[in-house]
């Protein structure tokens, strides 16, 4: 089924609230939640409005005094577009929504079907067709490198792709940030590097409480959380381990921290890598004193 949601400026930005981007993103976010199941199993089609924000950034550009102009609407509306959906994308990914919102092959299939009447409705399906050959041509090339992806992953005869929520691509992030499982001493020491384990914080030499660790390779601590997130959604074990956690009393984000560091456990041990790439030339990475998932 094809669903159209319209989401009101006015529901990210209410009267009377400060014009900071993270209000409006959580409220994106709070709109993201209850989409996401439409989205996992229909065509789900988001449209917006965006008249607090277009007024925000034109206050902003007739007060700057390093233009000798203030910006156009049009410009203003173009930007605001464009970081609504961007901000409702990302918040759909987060939570779990895989797949493409709308590729360029669908939206060219769907622009096929209207028949506009008018001559000025007539030159807007033309632009929109000659935008989207530019967007086909380049999903076609981003086919292209992820089976040259694949290609050079299965060459490295990894058992990482048997995890549950590991596709090509991820693999190959996990591979070439990993490199080599022999430079750390444990799967600990891992899960300190790629910041999926809590750091102790603390002075005078004594035990302090362990926080959350927002240091770390970023990039791999993202690929455990999608690799979690994808985990949540379906039957796994990674599924039953997160409601185990939720209902010992753990928070959403308590429970997800806990199953990023199950996933980083089960990743350590199964990266190996090509012969022909060396390992990076650098001092070890630093394992934190702690390397057990916080019950």
């Amino acid at each position: 089924m094809r669903i159209v949601v319209a989401l009101g400026g006015n529901a990210l930005l209410r009267r009377g609230d400060h014009l900071d981007a993270s209000i409006q993103v959580e409220r994106v976010k709070a709109a993201a939640r209850p989409l996401a199941p439409l989205a996992h199993d229909h065509d789900l089609l988001i449209c917006h409005g965006n008249g607090p924000q277009v007024g925000m950034l034109a206050l902003e550009s007739q007060s700057d005094p390093a233009l000798s102009a203030p910006c156009t609407l049009d410009d203003l509306v173009a930007q605001t577009q464009g970081m609504i959906g961007y901000w409702l994308v990302q918040s759909l990914y987060n939570t779990g929504v895989l797949k493409p919102v709308l590729t360029a092959a669908r939206a060219k299939s769907l622009l096929a079907s209207i028949r506009p009447r008018e001559e000025v409705a007539k030159m807007r399906k033309t632009i929109l067709v000659e935008m989207l050959g530019g967007l086909v041509i380049f999903d076609k090339k981003i086919k292209a490198i992820t089976a040259g992806i694949k290609t050079i992953v299965t060459a490295t005869t990894t058992t990482v792709t048997e995890i549950h929520g590991v596709g090509t691509v991820t693999a190959a992030l996990i591979l070439g940030e990993v490199l080599d499982v022999a430079r750390f001493v444990d799967e600990g020491h891992f899960a300190s590097y790629n910041g999926t384990a809590p750091i102790e914080w603390g002075s005078g030499g004594g035990t302090g409480p362990f926080i959350l660790n927002r240091g770390g390779n970023r990039r791999l601590n993202n690929a455990m959380h999608m690799i979690a997130l994808s985990q949540i959604r379906t039957d796994t074990p990674g599924r039953d381990y997160y409601r185990h956690k939720l209902a010992a009393g753990k928070t959403k984000k308590e429970a997800l921290r806990c199953l990023k560091r199950k996933v980083s456990a089960a990743v350590n041990p199964t990266p190996t890598v090509d012969t022909s790439i060396k390992p990076q030339p650098g001092p070890r990475p630093k394992a934190t004193s702690n390397t057990a998932i916080a019950s």
